[in-house]
């Protein structure tokens, strides 16, 4: 694994990366040990390019287990998809697996120039890294996320569709948290879907408060409450 700053990220494409389950393919469908791996994909054991070949395959979601490693659905689906949706499908899942490229597509829809000022203070940002360590990386974080780009464009995928619980908590230390309105002394702050409504410590608010209940209840039953109801009976 490559890293800028603390995020870790692959330093193979995912192409290179799926050649070499390619290889492996038979093997890791049983479950195979390191050394067993490391035959597999024609490495040596405890060797850097090992360790960087393996620690990727895993972060693009590929290769799962520790003592024993075997494929995921996922590599199923890429290399043996029905059809060529399914395959594509599963690429861009494998690229939305790594931190680095699912918050840079959040942000670009397409790839900079490494050069660009704001792809680099993005970066930095991101990553806590120093101008200088942005400055000497950010071209093969760039050619990674172009490569990306190529099947998330083509799937038409959202960055932030579905990622994973792993990857927000790697992330977690660079996302701001959402703010919660403070309730004035005398007034409660209460919630119906998107709307924040305060309401006055009374039997007046009190009867609000009854009225946004049986408001909640018909959005439950799937029927639509228009927000001008909420204001008429609140305001």
């Amino acid at each position: 694994m490559a890293t800028i700053g603390k995020v870790e990220y692959p330093d193979i494409t995912l192409d290179s990366a799926i050649e070499y389950v390619g290889k492996s393919f038979r093997v890791l469908s049983e479950g195979i040990d390191r050394e067993g791996l490391a035959q597999a994909l024609m490495l040596k054991l405890n060797t850097g390019n090992f360790a960087r070949v393996s620690s990727s395959l895993r972060r693009y979601g590929l290769i799962e287990g520790h003592g024993t490693f075997k494929k995921t659905a996922l590599a199923d689906q890429i290399i043996h998809g029905f059809t060529h949706d399914d395959k594509e499908k599963g690429r861009a899942d494998a690229w939305l697996r790594v931190d680095l490229i699912r918050e840079l597509h959040k942000r670009f829809p397409a790839a900079p120039s490494k050069e660009d000022g704001e792809f680099l203070a993005f970066l930095s940002k991101l990553t806590g890294a120093e101008p200088g360590e942005v400055r000497q990386k950010a071209g093969s974080v760039r050619d990674l996320f172009a490569e990306a780009i190529k099947d998330l464009t083509s799937m038409g995928t959202r960055a932030n569709s579905r990622p994973d619980a792993e990857g927000l908590d790697r992330i977690s230390s660079i996302v701001e948290p959402p703010i919660t309105p403070v309730s004035p002394s005398g007034l409660i702050d209460a919630k119906l879907g998107d709307v924040y409504i305060r309401i006055p410590r009374t039997n007046d608010g009190l009867q609000i408060a009854r009225k946004m209940i049986d408001l909640l209840s018909l959005e439950i039953q799937g029927k639509t409450v228009p927000i001008d109801t909420v204001k008429k009976e609140t305001g």
